[in-house]
């Protein structure tokens, strides 16, 4: 559990206060009636994060999510750095989740994008100063650089098994974003991606499914191995640190 929690932007880690929380509270959202999924951050506040259930970032990694797959392959500098052990053996074996739901996923995603690109406009959730950037350019810009960006990492991704997070085309795409593309521009080329995405998925190297067999293998193992943990730190007079879970790094490599 993070308390006081403060994002340090651009640094791409967390500064805070390190507490555990209610172990009974915690064991009922796991097994209980009142299982924890996720919690978004409030809107209207600046910061913009998601928190997630263990059981819960599995299954959007399993789906292959776009955004949640991203923070398999990120940068080893750009993780929190008390991230645990859990996570190394996580990321070590991403490959396990790579499938062809990746080609239905980020097509998904992308035709999202390309619909509120031209509608969005008339969302309630959409503040003033972005509706004043649609109005000047006619256009959602943030979600035409979104759309194209999702449909090219989507074709690497599924063409090469390897997600490109940051960006070769960055300055394309910050164009986009920047509104130095006309919309009949954007549409002609998320039309070519698109037919890019259909091509890339006949000759994919990605399994149909991804390796269900090893993911609930760590799932269990991972779970059984936190509620171990929990259960000696209930019952002692001292605070387990997170690290504790570097010792069982050896029973998390997922066959």
């Amino acid at each position: 559990m993070i308390s006081n929690c403060q994002i340090e932007e651009g640094k791409g880690f967390f500064k805070g206060e390190m507490k555990w929380a209610n172990p009974k509270e915690d064991w009922e959202r796991l097994i209980g009636l009142s299982q924890f999924d996720n919690w978004k951050y409030p809107e209207d506040q600046a910061l913009d994060f998601d928190v997630f259930s263990f059981r819960k970032y599995i299954g959007l990694l399993i789906k292959n999510n776009p955004t949640v797959l991203e923070t398999l392959w990120l940068r080893d500098e750009d993780y929190c750095p008390f991230t645990s052990g859990w996570f190394h053996e996580l990321r070590k074996n991403r490959d396990v989740f790579s499938s062809l739901r990746a080609y239905h996923a980020f097509s998904g995603y992308a035709h999202d994008q390309f619909k509120r690109m031209t509608h969005g406009a008339t969302s309630g959730r959409m503040g003033a100063k972005r509706k004043a950037i649609v109005a000047k350019y006619g256009y959602d810009v943030k979600n035409a650089s979104h759309l194209l960006r999702l449909y090219r990492m989507g074709i690497e991704f599924v063409e090469t098994g390897q997600l490109n997070v940051y960006r070769p085309d960055r300055e394309e795409l910050l164009a986009v974003k920047s509104g130095e593309w006309t919309l009949e521009a954007v549409k002609a080329e998320a039309e070519i991606l698109h037919e890019r995405m259909r091509d890339a998925k006949e000759t994919s190297i990605l399994p149909d499914q991804p390796d269900t067999i090893a993911i609930n293998k760590f799932l269990v193992d991972i779970t059984w191995i936190w509620m171990k943990v929990d259960h000696l730190r209930e019952k002692s007079s001292w605070h387990f640190p997170l690290e504790v879970l570097y010792l069982y790094k050896a029973k998390l490599v997922i066959d």
